[in-house]
């Protein structure tokens, strides 16, 4: 797999779990889990209350390391665009990443769109880039009340260790470390998922049902469709989108 091909996969993969995170802490509760993957791990947090973006959604990535430095600066590189594309429907308004240790991740940052936040001077500094909120049709969770902003981070309070992480979520980082070929099985699950969805439905939508990787659910329906099994129903790249929407034909 290609440099560009592995980011994309990867971007594909982290994407479809913080839109599943996101959906269970963006409330008041909050929350923070770990996300591993083979090509990286870091602790997410969402808050209202980073101080340079108070009040915004944030999605804050702390304890970031990856496994590849090709990989890693990759996914800096295409981490911004990605966020503000429409290739997922989190709400969040603002990625920040915090405290970000070593030289080479720092250099990534300040050549990419994040920008710089933190007292001037000062040793310990966060990256954020705040993004134009994308208007999605599912219902908006409300905004806790102005007496609970006080500045407290939601959720989680202290270090979550790697112990923790096979939790509620453990589906999805299960999902995210695997990097199987797909096989016979996998295929099967993808088809009954497609055909369950009693419609057309997207790699996302396919994916958390079939349990792989939304880009692993439309690169396999691509196939399908050449077979003769399935029918496009747009015109997006489902080998590099998994926001391509497919329908099962009817049974003869």
């Amino acid at each position: 797999m290609g440099a560009g091909l592995q980011v994309r996969d990867e971007l594909s993969q982290s994407f479809f779990w913080l839109r599943q995170f996101e959906m269970r802490v963006r409330g008041v509760d909050g929350g923070a889990r770990w996300y591993t993957s083979s090509e990286l791990e870091a602790r997410i947090q969402y808050s209202w209350f980073e101080a340079a973006v108070a009040g915004s959604p944030t999605l804050c990535i702390s304890n970031l390391r990856f496994f590849s430095t090709v990989a890693g600066q990759g996914f800096i590189e295409a981490l911004a665009d990605w966020f503000s594309s429409a290739h997922h429907a989190l709400e969040a308004e603002v990625l920040v990443i915090e405290h970000p240790g070593g030289a080479a991740l720092c250099e990534w940052l300040a050549a990419s769109a994040f920008e710089r936040s933190g007292a001037s001077g000062g040793l310990a500094h966060s990256w954020y880039f705040k993004r134009t909120p994308v208007r999605i049709e599912a219902p908006m969770a409300a905004k806790p009340p102005q007496e609970a902003l006080t500045g407290i981070w939601l959720g989680l309070e202290g270090f979550v260790g790697k112990s923790n992480a096979n939790d509620a979520y453990e589906e999805e980082e299960t999902q995210v470390a695997s990097k199987a070929a797909l096989g016979g099985s996998n295929r099967d699950a993808i088809m009954s998922a497609l055909r369950n969805s009693k419609g057309p439905a997207d790699g996302f939508v396919v994916a958390k049902a079939a349990k792989v990787s939304p880009l692993q659910a439309t690169r396999a329906m691509e196939k399908m469709v050449a077979e003769g099994l399935l029918v496009k129903k747009d015109t997006l790249d489902g080998f590099n989108d998994p926001s391509a929407t497919f329908e099962a034909m009817p049974p003869p």
